[in-house]
């Protein structure tokens, strides 16, 4: 591996194809852009991105989402093959740090996926802090929900401002889609529903389901309720809605993502007849602080 000494950049748009072929060219890459490309996310204003550079070789980038309130990811990360990764990541990691300090950013997350990548988790000050677990579900058959006074409507994209007011409240800054990359899930979407309690005249929707299909099955990518009423059906309303129709389509396989953290949203799956069956993903955290504090 080389040491050499680097001169780090923020990323602009002349720089896209140096990018792609660095992506395209490394086997140290770590791509976490949940439903966006490479190609898309370049595109995104919700996105930072740093540069490494070697003369005029390009040898490694950094790039994190826009933060929300206080907290983001790190969502694309690269080091290209023949050069020393801790060296690479530290001095982007501190080009950043220092950025995201001057945003006000608190916490800094990353899902690593990548082996190679996880072992450099030191070079951004970062510990294994939570656990994303996964479980599934298959059959035609499940456990009637509890009465409750909810309805379910089919969504579209003119819903995307309740559906991300709805996710914001329900969520901690961590855990919450930027309003990018819950256009680009809707967009994606084999089902987008929103609910609606029945007794109360507001016409404000109180939570809202968003799932996929793959070649297997479908996996239920979001779920979330708004805090006043979580704990009254609703989740397990718009669960129940979303297992129908899928096995109007003779799906029968769901699996979905929670935090290991997560009981009550675990209980509800598994009321359902959801059953943890892995893979399970460690999530890194760092918090900045600044320095000499």
């Amino acid at each position: 591996m080389l040491t050499v000494v680097l001169m780090i950049t923020p990323y602009t748009r002349r720089f896209r194809r140096d990018v792609l072929a660095l992506i395209d060219d490394s086997e140290q890459v770590h791509v976490h852009l949940d439903w966006q490309t490479v190609d898309s996310w370049l595109d995104e204003a919700d996105r930072l991105l740093w540069l490494a550079w070697q003369g005029q070789t390009l040898i490694g980038a950094l790039g994190v989402a826009l933060p929300l309130e206080d907290a983001t990811w790190i969502r694309l990360c690269v080091v290209r093959d023949g050069f020393e990764p801790r060296s690479v990541l530290a001095d982007l990691w501190q080009s950043a740090r220092d950025h995201l300090l001057a945003l006000h950013t608190r916490q800094v997350a990353a899902l690593f996926q990548r082996p190679w990548l996880s072992g450099y988790a030191g070079a951004f000050g970062m510990t294994d802090q939570e656990l994303i677990v996964t479980l599934q579900r298959n059959g035609p058959n499940w456990p009637a929900p509890r009465q409750h006074n909810v309805i379910v409507r089919y969504a579209d994209m003119r819903d995307l401002p309740a559906a991300l007011s709805i996710d914001h409240a329900a969520f901690d800054p961590l855990w919450r889609l930027s309003r990018e990359s819950l256009r680009e899930a809707i967009h994606q979407a084999a089902s987008f529903k929103l609910a609606y309690d029945i007794t109360y005249s507001s016409s404000q929707p109180i939570g809202y389901q968003l799932a996929t299909l793959y070649h297997s099955g479908g996996h239920l990518a979001r779920l979330a309720t708004r805090p006043d009423w979580q704990g009254r059906g609703v989740g397990g309303a718009l669960l129940d809605d979303l297992l129908t129709g899928f096995a109007r389509r003779r799906v029968f396989a769901v699996s979905v993502n929670t935090q290991q953290s997560n009981l009550a949203s675990q209980r509800l799956y598994r009321t359902f007849g959801f059953n943890f069956t892995g893979p399970d993903m460690s999530v890194w955290v760092t918090t900045l602080t600044e320095p000499g504090r």
